[in-house]
């Protein structure tokens, strides 16, 4: 690792904020519905009810820890919530030409509907809209990250290209080994078209966008960051057109997220 990489981690995990004595769980909370825990049941959760989850859990871990609305929904953002009747789609390898793993719908899927959620595994906070590394970067990895796991190099560094910035100076990360629950598989789906450089960004933005049958989506609040961003609890996938079972999630990436991973 260079001299600027060294420099730049700033390692303060969400479990050292939050204190490992709290007696609560988050993952409870996250699986409330009028004060009864959701049971597990086949593939029907929508886009809808996860509005509504999301919500209530919100709503409870702040009253039970009293903590500000970023913290909270940090907290959310990073949480795989567990056994979600969600199952619609499976990783296997791409159409694309060297893009590895893809997304495939394992059924039909109508335009409008939730396919899948995106993970946050950790949050990522820049010091500068560059998202140098010679400055601090901070790291705010999810419950669900065993501490040996908690790697901040490999975050930053190798899993460049599964980062989405969510604001100038912030990011998620999902960690492309981590694709077991049909739920959070929204990290592998691919862009149908690359963009080499900037003198096929028109082609590209035309291509790739023909193709896209799914779109990223925010759940987000009303109040909002320092910044004057608004908070977000969740990311999900929603197709933009109807799809058949088997059929290829393409997302359309943008331009700016081949420049900086050129």
């Amino acid at each position: 690792m260079g001299a600027a990489a060294s420099r730049l981690l700033t390692l303060l995990l969400l479990a050292a904020c939050l204190g490992r004595t709290r007696q609560f769980s988050f993952q409870h909370a996250l699986r409330l519905r009028g004060g009864q825990k959701m049971a597990p049941a086949a593939d029907t959760f929508t886009l809808q009810q996860l509005a509504l989850e999301l919500a209530d859990a919100r709503a409870h871990i702040q009253k039970v820890t009293g903590l500000d609305d970023d913290m909270v929904c940090r907290m959310i953002l990073t949480t795989r919530m567990a056994n979600l009747p969600l199952a619609r789609c499976t990783a296997g390898p791409s159409s694309v030409p060297g893009a590895g793993q893809g997304l495939f719908v394992s059924r039909d899927i109508a335009e409008g509907e939730l396919i899948t959620l995106y993970p946050s595994d950790c949050v990522i906070i820049w010091e500068d809209a560059e998202h140098s590394l010679d400055g601090n970067v901070q790291l705010f990895f999810g419950r669900h990250i065993p501490d040996a796991q908690r790697d901040a190099a490999r975050a930053v560094l190798e899993l460049k290209g599964y980062h989405v910035p969510t604001t100038e100076t912030r990011s998620i990360c999902a960690d492309p080994a981590l694709v077991d629950d049909a739920a959070y598989l929204g990290h592998m789906a691919n862009d149908a078209v690359a963009c080499e450089s900037a003198e096929f960004q028109e082609s590209y933005e035309r291509d790739s966008m023909a193709r896209a049958n799914a779109e990223i989506i925010p759940f987000d609040v009303a109040e909002v960051d320092e910044a004057g961003n608004n908070l977000v609890l969740h990311y999900a996938l929603r197709a933009l057109k109807p799809m058949q079972a088997g059929e290829e999630v393409f997302l359309h990436y943008g331009f700016d997220y081949w420049q900086l991973n050129a």
